[in-house]
């Protein structure tokens, strides 16, 4: 096709004027001319030069502008609706309040482009480069942005809920308050945006980089988040109720006083992550990595923490009551104060572990590793510690009442001071343990083994001893023993003061 030579106002007037039906004018020149409020519905201007031309109040709808050259045009309130636009040139151009409803602007390029209050519902934006422009408040609902590049726009109480945004580039972008329900955000790049106050409720996030991004007070209710990537992001304050992040990457994120409950972290990476004050309450942990995370004060009611590796991490005040840690690594963890009532820390690892004045109250410790572990104070009554392993443990002044020990290792131990009533230490190795001044009223010692034990100030008299072993251990003239056992006879020592 030849090229058209530029058309006059007057010349395009009269060509619509004698126009049967829609105008038909493609490849032509019509850069800075004004079509301001004129009926163009169907028009084919594919190709054509429309650069800095004004079309504001033009009716455009269902017009083929593709290929067409509409940089730095005027079309403030434009009306484009299931207009197609693929391939066009819109840099610059002012769309201010438009009506796109439906429009194909695949692979379009629109950079500089103002778009705020526009109408883009349902339109297809594909591959389109909408990168820096300005499209607070615009109105994206139901949009088509795969693989669009949208880096560092400005969507600031945009309407994007059900967009489909997968494979886009968001990076450091402006999305607060926007409306992204239901969005789909499958492998896009949100790195360094900020999306503070967003309503995300449902959103699709698998496998998205969000890494750096500001998610502070931001709504992701049954969002699904798996593999994503949310290294350093913010969180805080956040709801994440319901949502699914298994084998995310949060590590170092800020989740402080977020709402995570009924939440999904199977195999996550929460390391040295902040979830202080964080609502956790029967969401699912097995696996998770939360190697020196902060969760001190954090809820975890009947939180699964299943084999999850909690080393270094802080958990001071936290709630866990009925909690599952079964196998877990907790070594070095620090519990103080932690509310562990009626939890569940079978074959957990504990080893060199905090917690002073932890309530463990019904707590299941079978099979636990314990050693080295500072109890002092904390709460075991009628918890279960059978094959246990509780070297060096501190148990002082612990209570530990009807508490059950079978067979569990209490070597070197220091139970100075606990509060034994009623506990069962049945084959329990409690070899050079420290027991003095300790209550043993009804305490089943049968079978144990209480060599090298220091026995001083105690009351055995009520203690069932039938089998238990004392060789070297050694007691004082405050020692009580029952009358049937003689102390000497079974290898004990009386030490006297010096």
């Amino acid at each position: 096709m030849a090229k058209m030579a530029k058309l006059n106002q007057s010349e395009l007037e009269s060509l619509i004027n004698q126009q049967n039906g829609p105008l038909s004018l493609p490849g032509a020149n019509l850069s800075k001319i004004s079509l301001e409020s004129i009926n163009l519905t169907g028009a084919d201007l594919q190709k054509a030069n429309l650069r800095k031309a004004n079309l504001r109040d033009t009716s455009l709808a269902s017009a083929v502008l593709e290929h067409a050259n509409l940089s730095g045009a005027y079309l403030e309130k434009v009306i484009l609706t299931n207009a197609s636009m693929v391939g066009a040139n819109i840099k610059k151009a002012n769309l201010r309040g438009a009506n796109l409803q439906g429009a194909r602007l695949i692979a379009a390029d629109l950079r500089g482009t103002t778009l705020r209050w526009a109408d883009l519902s349902g339109a297809d934006l594909s591959q389109a480069n909408l990168s820096k422009i300005h499209m607070s408040k615009a109105n994206l609902s139901r949009a088509k942005l795969h693989q669009a590049k949208l880096y560092g726009v400005t969507l600031s109480g945009a309407l994007m809920d059900e967009a489909d945004l997968s494979g886009s580039d968001l990076s450091r972008s402006n999305l607060t308050e926007a409306n992204l329900v239901r969005a789909v955000f499958i492998g896009a790049d949100l790195s360094g945006s900020d999306i503070s106050g967003a309503d995300m409720e449902g959103a699709t996030l698998d496998q998205a980089n969000l890494t750096r991004c500001i998610l502070v007070k931001a709504n992701l209710t049954d969002v699904s988040a798996q593999r994503a990537s949310l290294r350093w992001v913010n969180l805080s304050q956040a709801n994440l109720t319901g949502a699914v992040l298994s084998e995310a990457d949060l590590l170092e994120a800020n989740l402080h006083g977020g709402l995570l409950t009924e939440a999904t972290l199977t195999g996550a990476n929460l390391s040295r992550a902040i979830l202080s004050g964080a609502v956790l309450s029967r969401a699912n942990l097995q696996k998770a990595n939360l190697g020196g995370a902060n969760l001190s004060g954090a809820d975890l009611t009947d939180a699964d923490l299943r084999q999850a590796n909690l080393r270094g991490a802080t958990l001071v005040g936290a709630d866990l009551p009925d909690a599952v840690l079964d196998e877990a690594s907790l070594l070095e963890a620090n519990l103080y104060r932690t509310n562990l009532v009626g939890a569940s820390l079978r074959q957990a690892n504990l080893n060199e572990a905090s917690l002073l004045e932890t309530d463990l109250h019904a707590a299941n410790l079978q099979g636990a590793q314990l050693g080295w572990v500072d109890l002092f104070r904390a709460n075991l009554a009628e918890a279960r510690l059978d094959n246990a392993n509780l070297v060096e443990a501190n148990l002082r002044n612990a209570n530990l009442v009807d508490a059950t020990f079978s067979q569990a290792i209490l070597t070197e131990a220091d139970l100075q001071e606990a509060d034994l009533r009623g506990a069962n230490l049945t084959g329990a190795t409690l070899q050079a343990a420290d027991l003095s001044g300790a209550n043993l009223t009804n305490t089943n010692l049968q079978d144990a083994n209480l060599e090298d034990a220091i026995l001083f100030n105690i009351d055995l008299r009520e203690a069932n001893l039938a089998g238990a072993r004392f060789t070297n251990a050694r007691y004082n003239h405050q020692t009580r023993w029952p009358d049937q056992v003689d102390p000497q006879a079974a290898g004990a020592v009386l030490e006297t003061e010096a």
